[in-house]
């Protein structure tokens, strides 16, 4: 992890792969990047929503009431904008 996370060197994974002399692929099973992306994401994604509904409550509630696929709708919007910010890039950067 210090070599993935060094604050002065970091080593991408194909230099990490390198480096231990095993394939790619088996370096990112070992650190298991893409669950944690994952894992990361959908915390981002209930914690942004959580703090729509607390701040804006009454106004997601009367519009999800009236539109029932709403809800789903803006979590699709909600999963969209944070792939574009920052997962999609966060993926690229694991992939050898």
């Amino acid at each position: 992890m210090q070599l993935l996370y060094h604050k002065t060197f970091p080593k991408s994974l194909n230099e990490i792969a390198k480096t231990w002399g095993i394939n790619c692929s088996k370096v990112r099973r070992i650190f298991q990047l893409r669950e944690l992306i994952k894992s990361i994401q959908y915390k981002t994604e209930v914690i942004f929503i959580s703090q729509m509904i607390d701040n804006k409550g009454h106004l997601f509630a009367s519009e999800i009431s009236s539109n029932p696929n709403r809800l789903q709708e803006i979590g699709e919007e909600v999963r969209c904008l944070f792939d574009n910010i920052i997962f999609k890039k966060a993926i690229a950067e694991i992939t050898c």
